[in-house]
Order: structure tokens, then sequence, then C-alpha cells
């Protein structure tokens, strides 16, 4: 028998693996945004440009993970937050990485994303924005778990 957890419980897992990514990469400098798991059908994820959550008494940005992107091979679940992060890393000094309305990923995001273990490709249509793990990101993320969405008629769940 398959075993399942509540996609609250990946959300979890997800803050842990920011956690431990944003320790090796930027220093723990990265406020922790509100993590979610949403279907996303264009994307495999976004962060928001500004704090749209209410956490305690800060806000904080949204950082999400597509529905999708949890049904991918463990690395590129690690890629695709990481690509997030540096999103989250450059709004924090400042440096505007997209344009489009975020659709658009410019040169500064390629170079800052370089720089944290990512392969970046381009797109006529959508930029710099194509991401894969660089080598090294791949020796890292062999320690993280790996889960796979599965679809039950009452609500989404995830496999271990």
């Amino acid at each position: 028998m398959k075993q399942t957890i509540k996609t609250s419980r990946a959300a979890g897992y997800l803050e842990k693996m920011f956690r431990a990514l944003n320790s090796r990469y930027f220093n723990g400098q990265i406020e922790e945004p509100v993590i979610t798991v949403q279907s996303t059908p264009r994307s495999y994820g976004h962060v928001t440009t500004d704090k749209a959550w209410r956490r305690g008494e800060e806000n904080r940005h949204e950082l999400n993970i597509g529905v999708g992107t949890l049904d991918r091979p463990i690395e590129n679940i690690v890629a695709t937050l990481l690509h997030e992060m540096v999103h989250l890393w450059n709004i924090r000094k400042g440096v505007q990485d997209c344009s489009r309305h975020g659709a658009y990923h410019k040169k500064r995001f390629r170079d800052a994303a370089t720089s944290h273990d990512l392969a970046i490709s381009y797109d006529i249509r959508i930029g710099w924005s194509i991401t894969e793990p660089a080598n090294y990101l791949i020796n890292t993320s062999i320690g993280f778990q790996t889960f796979r969405l599965v679809t039950s008629s009452d609500h989404s769940v995830l496999e271990k």
C-alpha cells in the first residue's frame, strides 16, 4: 500500500528545504516566505514581489511551488525552489530581474541564478527562465526525500 501525506506536509518539507538552501546559498539572509502549493498551469512556481501574506506581526512574500512540480525528479523540485529563492534574493538586493509583469526573465536573473548552481537557458517568450539544476546542485539534492503528487477524488495527496 502506498503511503500518502497531506499537501500541508509537503509544504512543511518545502520549508525545510528552503531553510537548508537559504543557509547554503544565501547565508540565511532571505526572509522566510509563506510557502504554498497550488496549481500554476503555466509555471513551476512563483514569488510575489510584494509581501502579500501576514504571519504574526510581519508581512511575508509568498513562494508558490506548482502542484505539477512535485511530480518531477527531486533535483528539479530543488531547482525550482532555488529559482524562486534567487528572485527573493534579487528583491532583497533591489535588483529588478524580470519585466512584463514577471513573465520575462532578464540577464540579471540568469547571472544571479547561475552563481547559485542553476543552469539557465533562454526562450524568446520568457527570457532567461528555463531552469535546470547544475551538477553541484544535483549532488546536493540527493539528501532530499522525493515526493510525487497523486490525485484523489477527495483531495490531492502526496505519495512518499
